[in-house]
């Protein structure tokens, strides 16, 4: 569903803030089909911010992590750890936030709006980027978690924010999106019923994480287990990449081996 729409009138208070501006995608807006709405401003308790220690405090291996905002993404509901997307770092700039299972992340930098919610008990040496904000929820923290996946928040953030830019420079304006909310009697039970669909996706992609992880332990232990002799790794010599034809780095390295 198309949620950002150019309006068929606009108010002569609307023609002033674009500066007597004529270009229909000036005025283009969200237009939810309900009255019933709040912002996410007014359903958190508040939020926290990351921080930024630089990249020189990076490390190959560290006891202690950062989150970045490439963690966050469309597809999943839970945090994507690869591609460098949780770098360790140096344990003397962590910045401890107390991060814990079912934490609400949203990227206020370049993927702008996208979320993800932690899952399990192992972030206790893991910080925020400063293009991330971990929010402290006073709803159901699921009925918000499904909104703030669904379209119709990141298409809220569209007209707002320039493109390439940030929501920082924003001014945070993703505090001004807003929610639906059920206006029926049984609201309750619909915000109830949203919230129990959206913890079992959440639950289905920790059981589908779950899975997969067990099926590479077999397939390593099957690898392992079951070699001619044992395993000693040594560079490519001339011959063999001669053979091969190819000269892929990754067909050579440690791990492929």
């Amino acid at each position: 569903m198309n949620y950002l729409r150019v309006p068929r009138a606009i108010t002569l208070a609307d023609l002033r803030t674009k500066d007597a501006s004529w270009s229909a995608g000036m005025y283009r807006r969200v237009e939810i089909p309900t009255s019933h709405t709040r912002s996410v401003r007014g359903l958190i308790a508040g939020y926290d911010k990351g921080t930024d220690p630089g990249s020189m405090y990076y490390l190959p291996k560290s006891t202690h992590h950062f989150i970045r905002t490439k963690a966050l993404q469309s597809h999943s509901y839970l945090i994507c750890p690869k591609g460098g997307a949780i770098t360790p770092i140096n344990p003397r700039v962590f910045e401890d936030m107390v991060l814990a299972d079912g934490d609400i992340l949203v990227s206020k930098d370049s993927n702008v709006g996208e979320c993800a919610m932690l899952d399990g008990d192992g972030w206790r040496n893991h910080m925020l980027s400063g293009g991330v904000v971990r929010l402290r929820p006073s709803i159901n923290r699921y009925y918000l978690f499904a909104f703030l996946k669904h379209e119709l928040f990141k298409t809220q953030l569209l007209p707002l924010v320039p493109r390439g830019a940030t929501i920082a420079h924003g001014k945070e304006l993703w505090l001004d999106c807003r929610i639906p909310f059920p206006a029926q009697r049984d609201a309750d039970d619909v915000i109830a019923f949203v919230a129990a669909v959206t913890e079992a996706l959440v639950g289905k992609e920790k059981a589908i994480r779950a899975r997969n992880d067990e099926i590479h332990a077999r397939i390593e232990a099957e690898l392992t287990g079951n070699q001619t002799g044992t395993f000693r790794y040594e560079h490519p010599m001339r011959n063999e990449i001669a053979s091969l034809g190819r000269f892929d780095a990754a067909i050579y390295s440690y791990e492929y081996k």
